[in-house]
């Protein structure tokens, strides 16, 4: 049994940071997802709106239990003693309040930034 299953009395959210820090090592494997970019989140209570976030900072391919942060539906960390919410906290709890997402996994992958600088001369 791993770790985070052994530490739901500590770490109520176990088993959401376990699935999305799975979904971390998968796409480092891949490539899509390189170091400490990207961020994912899962959301653990609609209402209030609360979200189970990657802290700033941490490699993705290797994420641990403290390395998640909850925060609510304006992006703010509930407990000070976790990791700082990353910048782009609001895009997933925008996702999650108008678009219905249960999760959002969010990446700066290679193909698609070099994609996305090929057509921003486009987009001016």
């Amino acid at each position: 049994m791993s770790a985070l299953a052994d530490s739901d009395a500590r770490f109520p959210h176990a088993v959401a940071a376990q699935g999305l820090s799975a979904a971390g090592l998968d796409f480092w494997r891949r490539g899509w997802s390189l170091g400490t970019s990207s961020n994912y989140s899962v959301i653990v209570d609609r209402d209030p709106l609360t979200l189970l976030l990657t802290g700033s900072g941490y490699d993705k391919g290797a994420l641990l239990p403290d390395q998640f942060v909850l925060v609510n539906g304006e992006g703010q960390a509930l407990d000070p003693n976790h990791p700082k919410p990353s910048a782009e906290t609001l895009l997933h709890t925008v996702l999650a309040r108008c678009a219905g997402a249960g999760a959002v996994l969010h990446t700066h992958s290679v193909y698609g930034t070099v994609l996305s600088e090929k057509h921003l001369p486009q987009a001016n």
